[in-house]
């Protein structure tokens, strides 16, 4: 949005409305054609009267200005993704404000909501109180995304996470009569197809799951998509599971009974990293060499830890990249290390990209 090109000063007006119809009504839709059109945005925004400010006409006036908020856990459990994601939304808005062409200002203030839903409730009132206010981006928790969306809808502010993956089912307040809320990334359970895609194109016909159901039904659902089509379907490909129950940490025995199938992959689906580094020690304890992985929730530091070199070899489906691997993001790479002083070969947090 911020890359949108910027168009001649504009400002938005409606045709006088026929008999029966308000004006109000008129203006309305007259504003969503706006929005809708190409480099709609930014007409709407030229046009849009910010906090009493006029649109800045005259060689050397103030242009006017507009806030995204960044709802984020800076302090809680997914703080090092919530760290990310502001610094991520910063460098843009910093390389926005930096454009000699630019129509507007963008103002970015961030909140730490702490990845808990009264926080992020808290933190959305705080944002409204900003009359310039056009947007939010976050938070990373699902209570957190519950609680804001409640708070903004009635004010038809947009909220944008890509962090955040609300499982089917979920309530989110106001969604049924008008959109708000926005998820521009994938569920989790489709995290399974990078890995297994991987196996396809290696010609795994047997593949192995192990169901960890601590994870709910993310992992039903996971699992059952895995067995209504396994890696090389294709070519006769099957997908076994094998349960280890929510109060249980018996890995050992559901890695036994996967190995017993003489497997040629094997693919962990659950969604803690705790419990994915008994599954990766018990493979490895039991002699499995062949290409393991799993989802997204498992990938963390604490797999990493735990797991040790079990870990090693190991896939992941994610739904953030690693800027360096992408042509495209060079620029992006560079420009984040040197405004938050990361050294060349240190990894550009996830998220930080999205």
């Amino acid at each position: 949005v911020l890359d949108l090109p910027v168009a001649e000063p504009t400002v938005l007006t409606a045709p006088e409305p026929p008999a029966g119809v308000s004006r109000r009504r008129v203006l309305a839709a007259g504003s969503a054609l706006a929005v809708a059109g190409a480099g709609g945005l930014t007409a709407w925004l030229l046009g849009r009267d910010p906090a009493g400010e006029g649109t800045g006409t005259g060689k050397g006036a103030a242009l006017p200005s507009y806030t995204i908020g960044v709802l984020t856990d800076l302090s809680g459990p997914t703080k090092e993704a919530g760290r990310a994601q502001e610094r991520g939304a910063r460098l843009a808005v910093e390389a926005f404000n930096a454009r000699p062409d630019r129509a507007f200002d963008v103002v970015l203030r961030a909140m730490d909501d702490g990845g808990q839903g009264p926080r992020a409730a808290a933190a959305a009132r705080d944002l409204l109180e900003d009359g310039r206010l056009v947007g939010v981006v976050g938070p990373t928790t699902v209570p957190g995304v519950v609680a804001a969306v409640a708070e903004l809808v009635d004010h038809s502010v947009p909220l944008i996470s890509v962090l955040a993956a609300v499982p089917n089912g979920t309530t989110l307040e106001g969604q049924t009569t008008k959109r708000t809320y926005f998820e521009p990334r994938p569920s989790p359970d489709s995290m399974i197809v990078p890995f297994a895609r991987h196996l396809s194109e290696r010609g795994v016909l047997r593949t192995a799951v192990v169901e960890d159901r601590d994870g709910g039904r993310s992992t039903w659902f996971a699992v059952n998509s895995l067995k209504k089509t396994p890696p090389s379907q294709a070519q006769g490909g099957k997908a076994t599971s094998h349960p280890v129950e929510a109060d249980s940490e018996d890995f050992a025995s559901a890695v036994r009974a996967a190995l017993a199938t003489a497997p040629q992959g094997v693919m962990y689906v659950g969604t803690s990293p705790r419990r994915a580094a008994l599954c990766a020690k018990a493979l490895r304890d039991q002699g499995f060499r062949g290409p393991c992985g799993s989802v997204e929730q498992p990938f963390t530091q604490e797999f990493l830890d735990l797991a040790g070199p079990a870990a090693e070899g190991w896939y992941f489906g994610t739904a953030h990249v690693d800027p360096d691997g992408l042509p495209g993001a060079k620029a992006f790479a560079a420009a984040y290390r040197k405004r938050w002083g990361l050294p060349a070969a240190t990894p550009v947090e996830p998220y930080a990209t999205e």
